[in-house]
């Protein structure tokens, strides 16, 4: 039964979000406890917005629209509707937030329960935000050959809580939540250059490699979703996810809210458009084992290698040139970058036949921690 209703889900990967929403409207409850854990809308109606959707109280919608405003990347504000409004005006006019989505979570005081209809809910003083998600750029690279693993195995992607703090806004505080995709990596600037035309879609990745850097020390301990296997010439991807806005709802011990269950996005009628911006993000590797990388401009890099270059001239005469090893600043400012603190040493090398002509010693420091 199961996979007669994923079938049938899958096969809207082509059409438009208004037959979905029909379709979905259609789903008895027993079919949607049957699928939303399997595939959700992953895929489907491709080019077009696919939207997180979070349901607060109207006491608080406005301390919520300042958590996404302060948290662009995970929560970017594709519509706030009206106190009571259940179609979403811009994003799907003849729509209903109360069933057109496959599953939802209830969030109160006795924790969160998983709901299949919000049409029992007295909805008549919430506000609704529905925040873009990744989902709705996935088809956008698969056309362009990229091969997406959860679009292809029919799976809600891999999602994973980090250690990265988002910004809070009243009672709203979370991690910040990713969602993974495995990307070959001679396909890394490619993706990175296409994605960050896409901002309402969470845009470029926000870490490329290494999972630990940023606190998921077991690639198979996902939040939602299924774990994905990384093949050997593959990096892990991890994008800001709007499951971010469900934890930071969780978080908040309101007393009632109401978000999607991950991976069922309320998929609107508006068309994925893409920003026209230059081709010119490089990933620039700072370590291959494991693998982690940053990423820049061409221009960035070209003014960086440009000052390695005047800071290796020698005009004292010094012998100092056999110190430079290419790429090591434009390595060592990405790296900076990343960092949460950073030690700073100074001073020259000091050899027994020669005088002790220069030492920065403790007040170097001092300065650079100034700064």
């Amino acid at each position: 039964m199961a996979d007669s209703v994923v079938n049938k889900i899958q096969s809207y990967s082509k059409k438009s979000p208004s037959e979905l929403r029909l379709f979905i409207n259609s789903l008895s409850e027993n079919d949607r406890r049957e699928v939303y854990k399997l595939c959700g809308t992953t895929g489907l109606c491709s080019a077009y917005l696919q939207a997180n959707v979070a349901i607060l109280h109207k006491d608080v919608a406005n301390e919520f629209l300042k958590f996404c405003e302060l948290n662009p990347g995970p929560c970017p504000l594709l519509y706030k509707s009206e106190i009571g409004e259940l179609s979403a005006k811009r994003l799907a006019p003849n729509g209903n937030i109360g069933k057109d989505v496959i599953a939802y979570m209830k969030h109160s005081e006795d924790g969160s329960q998983e709901l299949f209809t919000l049409e029992n809910e007295p909805l008549k003083d919430f506000v609704s935000f529905y925040l873009g998600c990744s989902y709705s750029m996935e088809n956008h690279l698969m056309s362009h050959g990229i091969q997406i693993r959860n679009v292809i195995n029919r799976a809600v992607v891999s999602v994973y809580v980090t250690s990265i703090d988002c910004n809070v806004a009243g009672p709203f505080h979370s991690k910040l939540v990713v969602s993974m995709r495995p990307i070959p990596i001679e396909n890394l600037n490619f993706v990175l250059n296409e994605c960050r035309k896409f901002p309402l879609a969470h845009g470029m990745p926000v870490h490329i490699g290494n999972p630990a850097l940023i606190g998921i020390h077991d690639m198979n301990n996902v939040y939602f979703g299924s774990p994905c296997e990384i093949n050997e010439n593959e990096v892990p991807a991890f994008w800001c996810c709007g499951i971010t806005s469900s934890l930071a709802i969780k978080n908040s011990n309101t007393l009632v809210s109401y978000s999607h269950y991950p991976g069922n996005m309320h998929v609107t009628d508006v068309k994925l458009e893409c920003e026209s911006l230059p081709s010119d993000i490089r990933i620039f590797a700072l370590n291959n084992y494991p693998f982690f990388a940053s990423v820049l401009t061409q221009k960035s890099q070209t003014l960086l290698d440009e000052f390695e270059r005047i800071i290796a001239t020698d005009k004292g005469e010094r012998g100092i040139k056999f110190l430079l090893e290419r790429g090591e600043l434009c390595k060592a400012a990405l790296s900076l970058s990343h960092s949460k603190r950073i030690a700073i040493m100074t001073g020259f090398p000091c050899y027994e036949k020669f005088p002790h002509y220069e030492l920065d010693g403790p007040p170097g420091p001092f300065l650079w921690q100034m700064r």
